[in-house]
């Protein structure tokens, strides 16, 4: 999909959003309880286009959790990619304060229409709602920086979740952060990036805008994490975020630029101890030639290109 062709569905599903789902430009706020998929990115973008807020829900977790965070952030529509989801958000309608419309991504038999109709819900499938922005020729409502963008849940793993307020200068400013912090990578319109932790996940949703930001390439995983490593060496990206102990893939296919978090950083250390130990010559190598890339990076001299980097890294 060119980013001519995803900037319009985004107007088109923004449009549909205020001519049939009745959702107020600058006040609405819509829950998104999904995985990572191109719809998921078209949702987000489009609820931008009208000034709307989104709050995502992370997928993995149970109806109450969604059910705390609807009424919280007074949620009027949900979003859900899979009939599962809609059958969990289904089970707890009576207790969503707020809750009107279900916009599905998959595909929805009349069953679930009707069953959410005698609870006095409207379901809709994303292409409808497209369609009939498409016909609509409403003015976008486009946001300020200090505008509201979304509402940024911790996991719940805690304690009740948490919601951070975060405005569009905030995720501007977190991405334009995170460009210059690339070190020696300039961020450039051939990058691939491999979109699959949760995009609740503020790191993995500020990643995919740097990506946009200069109009590089976003694939989104197969859904399956564990056939993740067939998804990498398809893809091949080039910017890999991880938070799992996926170190094997910088084997398989090597990204210019590794974004990771602590917990998979000691498992990479744990990895490299592992493999140098009983072993003097390699551990004489490994810690030779990290000192030699210590030395450098200090003097600022950031290079793949030199012989520890053909060697070691």
């Amino acid at each position: 999909m060119t980013y001519t062709v995803f900037s319009e569905k985004c107007r088109n599903f923004a449009n549909g959003l205020v001519s049939i789902v009745d959702q107020v430009p600058g006040k609405s706020v819509i829950g998104l309880f999904s995985d990572n998929r191109i719809e998921y990115t078209i949702v987000e973008y489009g609820c931008y286009m009208h000034s709307m807020v989104i709050a995502p829900i992370y997928s993995t977790l149970g109806p109450n959790v969604c059910t705390f965070i609807a009424n919280q952030a007074e949620i009027s529509v949900i979003v859900c990619d899979s009939l599962e989801r809609v059958e969990a958000v289904l089970t707890q309608v009576g207790k969503i304060t707020h809750l009107k419309t279900i916009i599905v991504l998959d595909k929805i038999p009349y069953s679930y229409v009707a069953k959410a109709k005698s609870h006095g819900l409207t379901v809709l499938h994303i292409d409808e709602v497209i369609a009939a922005g498409s016909k609509s020729s409403q003015e976008l409502q486009l946001p300020k920086p200090e505008n509201l963008a979304l509402i940024c849940y911790t996991s719940g793993t805690t304690g009740t979740p948490k919601g951070v307020m975060l405005t569009h200068a905030n995720l501007i400013a977190a991405s334009a952060g995170l460009i210059k912090n690339m070190l020696d990578h300039e961020l450039k319109s051939e990058d691939v990036f491999l979109s699959y932790l949760p995009l609740g996940h503020i790191m993995e949703r500020v990643t995919e805008l740097c990506m946009f930001l200069v109009g590089a390439q976003v694939v989104y995983f197969a859904g399956d994490i564990q056939s993740l490593t067939k998804d990498v060496q398809l893809v091949k990206p080039t910017i890999f975020l991880s938070k799992y102990s996926v170190f094997v893939f910088t084997i398989l296919v090597t990204p210019i630029f590794f974004i990771a978090v602590p917990r998979l950083l000691n498992k990479v250390y744990d990895k490299i101890q592992e493999n140098i130990r009983g072993n003097p010559f390699k551990k004489w190598l490994f810690v030779t030639g990290l000192a030699a890339k210590e030395d450098a990076y200090k003097k600022g001299k950031l290079s793949h290109n030199t012989i520890w980097g053909r060697i070691m890294f």
